[in-house]
């Protein structure tokens, strides 16, 4: 998921395409997903209600959230990038990244150094670090796929999971609810996790 101020006029930029440049030349590029939370045509015409549920919904199925942050208080003011940092930046998911010259940056810079998110001076720096934390071989399907990787390559969640389709239950939705880690690893490191999951039952 590229998280980061979003251009609200067609008169200004986005960072955005030179992100899914670089992930398009990577090995990721050939088969990876990007959710990309602004249109194409880089005017907003839909519901506001609808965009926000589309991206919660695509923040929680991402397994990496990248955050590049080329603050502008004029143009890419990125108010709602320091909520969705706030709120995701204890997940184990998420690359931090920054140029030097942004302003108002460096809160999230300290809490990204105290949660061990990497903190990076450059958009190809942030795009390789992320890439570095991919998964490039964890084939998901329903509601696994909102099963953060770094929590469903654990035995622990492995075994629960072949408990429930030994019993014909079915995974069909989670959201990670906390995670306790290490990020000197890769991929992160879980040593306790806990999640709300919709499991379908057989009977």
């Amino acid at each position: 998921m590229l998280c980061g101020p979003t251009p609200r006029s067609v008169g200004v930029a986005s960072w955005r395409p030179e992100a899914l440049r670089l992930l398009a030349e990577s090995e990721f590029g050939k088969d990876g997903t990007v959710f990309v939370p602004e249109p194409r045509s880089g005017e907003f015409t839909g519901e506001y209600d609808s965009q926000v549920s589309w991206e919660t919904e695509a923040l929680n199925r991402a397994d990496v959230v990248l955050f590049w942050v080329p603050r502008d208080l004029a143009t890419l003011p990125a108010f709602t990038t320091n909520v969705e940092f706030g709120m995701w930046r204890k997940s184990g998911k998420v690359v931090f990244g920054a140029p030097p010259e942004a302003p108002k940056n460096r809160y999230l810079i300290w809490h990204a150094a105290v949660e061990g998110v990497p903190a990076l001076p450059s958009l190809e720096e942030t795009v390789r670090e992320a890439l570095r934390r991919v998964p490039m071989a964890a084939k998901r399907e329903g509601g696994e796929c909102e099963v953060p990787f770094h929590v469903w390559q654990t035995e622990s969640f492995q075994a629960w999971l072949r408990a429930q389709k030994a019993a014909g239950n079915r995974l069909d939705g989670a959201e990670l609810v906390w995670n306790f880690f290490s990020t000197k690893t890769t991929p992160v490191r879980v040593f306790f996790w806990a999640m709300h999951v919709n499991v379908w039952g057989r009977g």
